[in-house]
């Protein structure tokens, strides 16, 4: 593990040199923004082949990057160009790669959700988009349909945060009330 939490320590060193703002989903995972970036580093394309190159040389490392102009459609892109690719959606062309999709590539959509859209005859993301709002809340919660509806309509307006990144990853055990009582001693 300790070897896994370096790797990703030298991953995102060259994250945060690629970009201003960078937005860790896990010890491996995260989001970059290359908005503004064109005029001092090239197209996102460009920052994207640059990145991947970057990290296999510097960490020895394959990473599958996805570039799109939502958060919500790059981590689809990475998802499909995995392993160890590059998947680039262009400007107007993000709902002709997302329609296709079988729903599962939907945020949200596990086992039981896409259990339920299969037997209402929805089998890609093309089709949940087919569907009004109201319908999608009456099938599968005010919630879900809500979020489903609009991912399958590539409206993601949540915007890349840079945030501190986790430095370690440790273990917790958490104990109910009583049983932490029992064990307690006071302390002043």
């Amino acid at each position: 593990m300790s070897a896994y939490a370096e790797a990703s320590k030298a991953v995102f060193a060259v994250f945060e040199r690629t970009s201003p703002l960078v937005e860790a989903l896990s010890i491996d995972e995260a989001f970059l923004d290359a908005r503004g970036l064109c005029h001092i580093s090239g197209t996102p394309t460009e920052i994207a082949v640059r990145l991947r190159r970057e990290v296999r040389e510097e960490v020895g490392l394959a990473i599958t990057v996805g570039v799109a102009c939502t958060k919500f459609l790059a981590k689809v892109a990475s998802g499909v160009a995995k392993p160890d690719g590059l998947l680039v959606i262009p400007a107007g062309g993000e709902l002709g790669f997302l329609h296709p999709l079988p729903v599962e590539r939907l945020w949200g959509v596990g086992r039981v959700t896409a259990e339920r859209l299969h037997k209402h005859g929805l089998m890609t993301v093309g089709q949940v988009a087919r569907l009004d709002e109201q319908t999608l809340m009456e099938m599968l919660g005010r919630a879900s349909g809500r979020q489903l509806h609009a991912l399958a309509h590539n409206r993601d307006p949540r915007r890349v945060r840079a945030r501190r990144r986790r430095r370690s990853i440790g273990a917790q055990r958490a104990w109910g009330a009583g049983r932490a009582r029992r064990g307690r001693s006071k302390r002043r």
